[in-house]
């Protein structure tokens, strides 16, 4: 064949391959991606809808609007000091007493009872002297925003001296001084303070009520009404005679939890200055009235939460003025409905990233990490017991010292309360 016929000649086509290798790879290529997606599937939905329930609202437990707070009259008789029976302050004007005058609490704002903590022997019933000397308090915020605190001054806490500065007080005011059943009686407003006051004593005993106007008052609080019926409801406390300090004891969720004075204990204090072991106290007990659910918790965990308190004081001469012998014990508690956000805020307090100085403590206390947060120098031992956050600081105004000094003396004492218990 010539080169011209060679040029026209068709084409052969190539020889073909055969297709079913590729197809068979492909398939195998096509089932070792579904086996692949497969194995991450198993790894990842456990993660994602992990992620999902953390993410979903928790339950609601109960009733966040109810209130969980009640009193209850104290057992057993009235605590003595130096063998005088002491007037308590929440027992000589009550939630039950204000309601029936009409009057709500405030909500957003804890009950204050702050009294003798067990009887105090008359070689150790000192004269407090110059200084706070009020032996029993009680104070509520009424819903109208305006605050009510009782006062009760009773020698010998108190001294005779001091008791007529006190008394005098009501000349000073210009109130009218009255008699009735052995008990002089005054009430006067001082408009310097936006405040009216209720005065009742003898020889003895001294009970006043300040009734404070707040920034946030709304007016609705008829003083003029009230103070009448604050003067008869006095007159017939103290008629009656001193008794054991009342009760503040709580519905679901905080029911299981000791009163945190029973939690900041006199052996809690002890542990935190061994060279007063053995020093009366007065204690002052704060209580919410109601366990509602934070805003931070709010459409997440959805956890109730009270805010409870206590400090416990050594008495000495002149009190808080006393610098040098006066000690102070406080214990907070955050008690939850749940775990979970107790959990969550230990981690919190305990993250050394944050701003504040975290010092660990080891070996931990209770159930969580346990840490010294200090900020501004003042220093909080914080730790964890089951559904309970708590913080155990030096309270009183001159908290500041070198942290070693305040493990020294906050890691014995929540050691202390972590050994006798938060709970019933």
């Amino acid at each position: 064949m010539s080169l011209d016929q060679n040029m026209w000649a068709p084409l052969t086509p190539p020889p073909s391959r055969p297709r079913r290798p590729l197809i068979i790879g492909l398939s195998l290529g096509f089932v070792l991606l579904l086996a692949m997606a497969a194995a991450g599937l198993f790894f990842i939905v456990p993660l994602v809808a992990k992620r999902i329930a953390d993410a979903a609202p928790g339950p609601i437990k109960g009733d966040p609007d109810s209130i969980v707070l009640r009193q209850e009259p104290g057992t057993g008789p009235a605590f003595k000091y130096g063998g005088t029976p002491i007037y308590d302050a929440c027992t000589l004007v009550t939630i039950a007493s204000l309601e029936s005058f009409g009057l709500k609490l405030a909500r957003d704002y804890n009950v204050g009872h702050e009294h003798l903590d067990a009887d105090v022997p008359a070689d150790a019933a000192i004269a407090l002297g110059s200084g706070p000397d009020r032996i029993s308090n009680c104070f509520y915020m009424l819903d109208s925003k305006d605050s009510l605190h009782v006062d009760v001054h009773q020698t010998p806490f108190t001294t005779p001296a001091d008791l007529t500065v006190d008394q005098n007080r009501a000349k000073f005011g210009g109130a009218e001084i009255r008699t009735s059943a052995g008990l002089s009686l005054a009430s006067w407003r001082d408009d310097r303070y936006k405040s009216d006051h209720v005065m009742l004593w003898n020889a003895d005993l001294l009970v006043e009520v300040t009734i404070r106007q707040t920034d946030d008052s709304t007016g609705a609080l008829d003083v003029a009404a009230f103070v009448p019926k604050l003067e008869s409801l006095l007159q017939s406390g103290i008629a009656a005679g001193p008794t054991a300090p009342m009760r503040h004891v709580y519905d679901s969720p905080v029911e299981t939890v000791k009163d945190p004075c029973a939690i900041a204990s006199a052996a809690a204090f002890s542990a935190a200055f061994p060279s007063i072991a053995t020093a009366p106290s007065i204690v002052d007990g704060s209580y919410p009235i109601d366990a509602t659910i934070p805003e931070s918790e709010q459409g997440r965990s959805n956890a109730r939460r009270a805010d409870l308190a206590c400090s416990r004081t050594n008495i000495v001469p002149r009190g808080s003025l006393n610098t040098d012998s006066y000690r102070v014990l406080k214990v907070d508690l955050l008690v939850w409905d749940r775990k979970l956000p107790a959990d969550t805020r230990n981690a919190a307090h305990c993250d050394p990233s944050t701003e504040h100085t975290r010092i660990p403590v080891a070996p931990s206390i209770g159930t969580g990490q346990a840490c010294l947060v200090g900020s501004s120098g003042e220093w909080e031992l914080k730790f964890q017991v089951d559904n309970v956050n708590v913080g155990v600081q030096y309270g009183d105004s001159d908290a500041r010292a070198e942290s070693a000094v305040r493990l020294e003396q906050l890691v014995p004492a929540a050691k202390s309360i972590d050994s006798a218990g938060l709970f019933r």
